[in-house]
């Protein structure tokens, strides 16, 4: 699933989703932004997957690739609601899994997104090349409730927008 409207780089915003994570057998891509509406971008970059081993991990490519994975593995068969908060501006990103921080930087060169129009893919990243690429670019489970929102959200928004959902 893509956007309908393109989007001329965005370097300040938070995407977020609930999703299933029962269907997973291996790594599976989430959310990502590329320069092509349909599949098949080649520059992609601003992406969250799961990797092979069930850790998430957020890419961007402003410079050169760069991605942080989380420390914890996903916890299967369960409902889970993730919000990324993305700021060059402020030099700053936060990853949250179910209300709870589980990614974060304040490096230059990870929070420095690629300076392209694209279109924001739900359910699918472009991570070919990638260090810890998913085996599946596609997320073969259900979602829910997926948004991209122009400003960074703070970690009392991911609060609320975690107590508030209800997809379990």
């Amino acid at each position: 699933i893509e956007t309908t409207t393109s989007y001329n780089g965005p370097q300040d915003f938070s995407v977020g989703l609930f999703f299933d994570a029962s269907p997973l057998s291996s790594g599976a891509g989430l959310i990502g932004f590329g320069n092509a509406q349909a599949t098949g971008s080649s520059t992609s970059d601003r992406m969250l997957w799961i990797d092979d081993s069930g850790h998430l991990v957020w890419g961007v490519d402003g410079w050169f690739p760069s991605e942080l994975t989380s420390g914890t593995v996903l916890p299967p068969n369960s409902w889970h609601f993730v919000l990324v908060s993305f700021s060059q501006s402020s030099r700053t990103v936060a990853v949250y899994l179910d209300g709870t921080k589980v990614l974060s930087s304040r490096k230059w060169w990870e929070t420095i997104a690629g300076n392209y129009t694209g279109w924001w893919h739900l359910g699918e990243v472009d991570a070919s090349g990638w260090q810890n690429a998913p085996t599946d670019p596609y997320f073969q489970g259900m979602m829910a409730g997926a948004f991209y929102e122009t400003t960074p959200l703070s970690a009392t928004d991911d609060t609320a927008l975690y107590a508030n959902g209800s997809f379990a």
